[in-house]
């Protein structure tokens, strides 16, 4: 744990729903430094983030200069985590078999 830290989900919800709009998009994304993890869902929402920032100021200057500033995005929810409980990078997959 890093002091200050926050860590959070946004499922983000554009207003325009095509190839080109979600490019834009994703390659906004790709250059963001707090953004660790940006999927294409569906249901609800579009996209979601997971957002890793300093401080909670760091995370508000983010939402109101990057995603708020861009113009297909029409809206964001935040869920700030409150406690790690799992965070793994292993796949639920069977282990290799060898062919000795």
């Amino acid at each position: 744990d890093v002091t200050g830290v926050q860590t959070c989900a946004l499922p983000i919800c554009i207003s325009r729903h095509g190839a080109g709009t979600a490019a834009v998009f994703r390659e906004a994304m790709m250059k963001e430094r707090m953004v660790v993890g940006c999927y294409m869902v569906t249901g609800g929402y579009d996209f979601l983030l997971k957002v890793v920032a300093r401080d909670l100021d760091a995370y508000k200057a983010f939402t109101l200069e990057t995603l708020l500033s861009m113009p297909d995005v029409q809206d964001i929810r935040t869920s700030i985590v409150l406690d790690l409980i799992k965070n793994t990078a292993e796949l639920p997959l069977p282990a290799a078999r060898s062919f000795a």
